[in-house]
């Protein structure tokens, strides 16, 4: 079940910690997730504020240094949401690529739209080849839906394996109209 493994990384556990509750029908774990995130996110907003707010006195590429040794993906990405899409996206630019990859993992897609949809193609590109090589099918499938089209096209064109493209398009929740042509 995807839902549960992306509840697991939401609580920086392992599928078999939670296993007791694949008893659970998909939009039961779903509605779980969605509403422990918030519990989280909004628990925990004043701090994020304050944090987005004393990024704007060091230069990106030190904030990214910061994030990266010293805060973490799971904090980076709930960072992410308090920040404007510029500056989230500036800092973002100068993570390695397997650091914003696990930042990426605990991030709400439907919250970072503006930030994945302006992510420049090359690193976009160097990313998916990182995902594709790590089998995060379900990860980019998640983020696949918040592309758009031709960053769709472009993700979909890094990936050499049907397979591997059939399983990110299934948990994309696409329709067949979103997938290019050559992918249907």
């Amino acid at each position: 079940m995807s839902e549960l493994k992306r509840l697991a990384q939401l609580l920086n556990t392992t599928e078999e910690e939670i296993a007791f509750l694949g008893k659970l029908e998909t939009n039961e774990v779903e509605l779980l997730h969605k509403h422990t995130h918030q519990a989280i996110h909004q628990t925990q907003s004043p701090m994020w504020n304050g944090l987005a707010r004393a990024t704007h006195i060091f230069p990106d590429r030190v904030n990214a240094r910061v994030a990266a040794h010293f805060i973490g993906p799971q904090a980076t990405a709930q960072l992410t949401y308090h920040l404007s899409p510029q500056k989230a996206l500036g800092i973002a630019k100068h993570f390695s690529i397997p650091f914003l990859a696990d930042v990426l993992r605990h991030m709400e897609p439907q919250h970072s739209k503006p930030v994945i949809q302006a992510y420049p193609a090359s690193k976009l590109r160097q990313l998916v080849r990182h995902l594709h090589q790590q089998e995060e099918y379900l990860l980019m499938g998640n983020f696949l839906a918040y592309l758009t089209p031709q960053q769709v096209a472009n993700v979909l064109k890094e990936i050499d394996s049907e397979e591997a493209i059939a399983e990110i398009i299934a948990y994309s929740r696409l329709t067949t109209e979103d997938i290019p042509p050559k992918h249907r």
